[in-house]
């Protein structure tokens, strides 16, 4: 998936850490996400890019259901309409940015 304000990618076949067309990619945990009264289990990817740090919330059965973006001076989440954290388990970095 690309955008204007980052490239995501998910290989069929996870690894601790992949790349593609350039750019890096980490698995670093797992996270619940509510979807209504569903709770869908998300892998948690981490990528840096252009400046700034990406987190993912990818579907385990596909499908890109949120992300944050770490800047400098802040971070944003988004996700996508009807979807909310319940619980993560991962690699909580201080967001830094080189």
């Amino acid at each position: 998936m690309k955008s204007s304000y980052f490239y995501f990618y998910m290989p069929s076949s996870l690894a601790p850490q992949w790349e593609s067309e350039g750019v890096d990619f980490a698995l670093v945990g797992q996270c619940a996400l509510s979807t209504g009264a569903q709770t869908v289990s998300t892998y948690v990817i981490r990528s840096p890019q252009d400046g700034k740090v990406l987190t993912f919330y990818a579907a385990r059965s596909g499908g890109l259901l949120g992300w944050e973006i770490a800047y400098p001076d802040g971070k944003y989440r988004y996700f996508k309409e009807g979807v909310r954290a319940e619980s993560c388990a991962y690699d909580h970095i201080d967001h830094q940015v080189d």
